[in-house]
């Protein structure tokens, strides 16, 4: 009974941790952010109090889900009927077309990955050099709130919490533990910063540049990954009356 037990921990573990990976690699607007405020007249303190903002903010989200796991999953049944109904034909139709439209957004942001800077966004940049500390903490409480939502790597690990067999302090270990994962490709580019910011006088451009880079990439690699997953899966119903994989989140 113990290695069944032991197994199962595992098995949420892993899940978990993928489900945190994917989630803070999907959101790499926050890291963009971030960057930005390098440029701010306070960059260091406006960086700690927007990553304890985002932080925070999901930490204090997803608790709120944990505790109210099954009002949750009955919101999320009025948008994904197929956590209470069996998926048949109209399902992956559904599906493929979704799947169409994502690949489609990925082509045109591939097209658009080489437009200049929008007189909003230099707006928004004027906005972040002037921003302070109590106002970077309040928006990064503000992207992490609304990007919950949203985030359905979250909501999946939420609900493999809130079924695991341990205690709610082992629960809430594993809700700091999935936080400190997704955190962690925000810190990353902060901490660079800290380091390499005395020996180079272009390292906000230069980390910048590569942010937009890997923004770009990885908002590309979503859209038409998940697009192109989501057709495969379909047409796999389609032919062989079983989708791609048996296990899925919704």
């Amino acid at each position: 009974m113990l290695r069944s037990a032991m197994f199962g921990i595992t098995q949420h573990l892993w899940f978990i941790t993928s489900a945190a990976v994917l989630d803070g690699v999907s959101t790499s607007q926050q890291v963009i952010f971030l960057v930005m405020l390098f440029s701010s007249l306070k960059p260091v303190r406006n960086s700690i109090a927007y990553i304890t903002g985002i932080a925070g903010a999901y930490i204090c989200c997803g608790l709120f889900g944990l505790l109210s796991i099954d009002k949750l999953n009955e919101f999320l049944k009025k948008f994904f009927p197929s956590l209470s109904e069996p998926q048949g034909l109209s399902y992956y139709q559904t599906q493929l077309i979704f799947g169409i439209v994502l690949v489609v957004m990925g082509i045109f942001h591939l097209k658009k990955r080489k437009a200049g800077v929008g007189v909003n966004q230099s707006r928004f940049l004027l906005f972040l050099k002037k921003i302070n500390p109590p106002m970077s903490f309040l928006f990064g409480t503000f992207v992490s709130s609304t990007s919950f939502p949203t985030a359905i790597p979250y909501i999946g690990a939420l609900e493999k919490m809130a079924t695991s067999e341990v205690s709610f302090g082992g629960k809430f270990f594993l809700l700091l533990y999935y936080n400190f994962i997704y955190i962690l490709p925000t810190i990353v580019p902060f901490v660079i910063y800290v380091v390499l910011r005395k020996r180079s006088d272009d390292i906000e451009q230069r980390i910048h540049i590569h942010a937009e880079r890997v923004n770009s990439f990885l908002t590309l690699l979503m859209l038409a990954g998940i697009g192109l997953y989501f057709i495969a899966d379909s047409f796999c119903y389609f032919l062989l009356s079983h989708p791609l994989f048996q296990t899925r989140l919704f």
